[in-house]
């Protein structure tokens, strides 16, 4: 029945801007209104997020689009429920958007294609960011093959880059920009794929048996 179902969820989101939209709702009272009580939890990356899915420690999670296909390809039992980011640029060179390739003011790394045969830190493999880097890159002239991919936490992102022990790192808004504007960081490429605006960069996923549990929740 209705009145079963769980009317209290923790949705995990990332910290970065791409998590604003959840905590609006929160904070705007919009869930409070459909008679649930949401709070958002923050998340590394959404190869973290799947197993506190399927753990119950979360109900709800916001994931890169790659990670949540990625998940369902392997038979892991989820189901993306709706877009909760969509890419915003269409990857052309300095060209900010929500997500940055950054290296140190005086790196000899001026293109994308630079990026070729380097360290560079990302918040998690096989993810959506690091599947967009390789694209910019090969379509910048270089070979994404030769990429040395480094998981780094998104909150060390910059400070690694700063002591010098990656090449290039991946920030988020507002982090990437903040140190831009400090003089830290210069910004080598955004994260976006090549002509890819509009496209869902991040989905909500929830467990199929969440789903067959909750129905009208998940309508709420």
């Amino acid at each position: 029945s209705e009145s079963a179902q769980v009317e209290s969820l923790t949705v995990g989101s990332t910290t970065s801007l791409a998590g604003v939209g959840v905590r609006n709702a929160i904070s705007g009272g919009k869930f409070e209104d459909a008679g649930l009580t949401v709070s958002a939890t923050g998340i590394k990356s959404g190869n973290d997020a799947v197993p506190q899915l399927l753990s119950g420690d979360l109900q709800i999670a916001q994931v890169d689009t790659t990670t949540a296909m990625q998940a369902i390809e392997k038979g892991i039992p989820i189901k993306i429920l709706a877009a909760a980011g969509v890419q915003s640029t269409d990857g052309a060179d300095g060209d900010p958007s929500t997500g940055s390739v950054l290296v140190t003011p005086d790196s000899d790394i001026k293109t994308a294609a630079d990026l070729t045969g380097r360290n560079v830190g990302v918040p998690a493999i096989n993810n959506q960011i690091w599947m967009n880097i390789q694209v910019v890159v090969d379509e910048a002239g270089g070979d994404s093959s030769q990429v040395k991919f480094i998981e780094i936490p998104g909150p060390q992102a910059v400070d690694l880059l700063l002591k010098g022990d990656v090449d290039a790192t991946t920030a988020s808004e507002p982090l990437a920009s903040a140190t831009v504007a400090e003089g830290k960081a210069r910004l080598i490429h955004s994260t976006d794929i090549p002509g890819g605006k509009g496209e869902p960069s991040s989905v909500y996923i929830a467990t199929t048996e969440f789903i067959a549990q909750n129905p009208e929740t998940l309508k709420k």
